[in-house]
């Protein structure tokens, strides 16, 4: 009996060691032909020295608010094929208040990368800061198209459909994100405010009532409600 346990223990410990030997060979080999470089998704590799010492150099030069320096750290190893570099500038001129140039880097990130939902929300910055509500609705829609429950734009669109006014538009984006997010503040004391707007004060009184829940002493819900009573 003690011979055959040793047996079968002798089994078990080559096994173990042949599984092991096997998932080093496989890492190894997966780390050597791992894609770095190849084609523009895989623009940026580790080994790229130069363009990760410029991003670096970007981020230190933006936390002390030197844009245009970080912008240039950049522009040196700039390559017209890399969506991270372009979404980058993007970003770095918006911060610089050179927003054509900014909204020309995020079309570009977006020309790279035909389903990039982030390139889109950046793009949304500058356009916003010059006021292209147009150009901005454009975007927000194109986001939608990507992901019909986008929250940010389906609230960031029905804000601007809201002010327009358009109260019929933004409730409908409102209204999408109320399903999603039934106790969200933000959407929720818009909705309200659309319902009222469309002379639903019923449906208006509930929803500014669910915000007290959220915020006791919210001043818009508490402002609704007088104007109900």
């Amino acid at each position: 009996m003690d011979f055959l346990k040793k047996i079968k223990l002798g089994k078990a410990i080559t096994t173990v060691v042949t599984v092991a030997i096997f998932l080093f060979l496989s890492s190894y080999i997966f780390s050597q032909n791992a894609p770095v470089a190849s084609g523009n998704k895989y623009r940026i590799s580790p080994q790229d020295d130069d363009i990760l010492k410029a991003f670096k150099l970007s981020y230190e030069l933006e936390a002390k608010g030197q844009f245009s320096s970080a912008i240039d750290a950049l522009m040196k190893v700039y390559d017209s094929q890399s969506y991270e570099i372009n979404f980058r500038l993007g970003w770095l001129y918006f911060n610089d208040k050179k927003y054509s140039e900014s909204i020309g880097f995020y079309q570009t990130a977006i020309d790279l990368r035909p389903n990039s939902i982030e390139a889109r929300l950046g793009y949304a910055y500058p356009s916003g800061a010059i006021e292209n509500w147009d150009k901005l609705i454009e975007k927000y829609n194109e986001i939608l198209t990507l992901d019909p429950n986008h929250y940010i734009a389906n609230y960031r669109i029905g804000m601007i459909y809201y002010y327009k006014p358009d109260y019929q538009m933004a409730f409908k984006h409102f209204e999408k994100n109320y399903t999603s997010y039934p106790f969200d503040y933000s959407n929720l004391i818009m909705f309200a405010w659309s319902y009222f707007q469309l002379g639903d004060k019923k449906m208006a009184k509930i929803l500014f009532e669910k915000c007290l829940m959220l915020s006791p002493e919210d001043a818009s819900a508490l402002e609704g409600l007088k104007y109900i009573k």
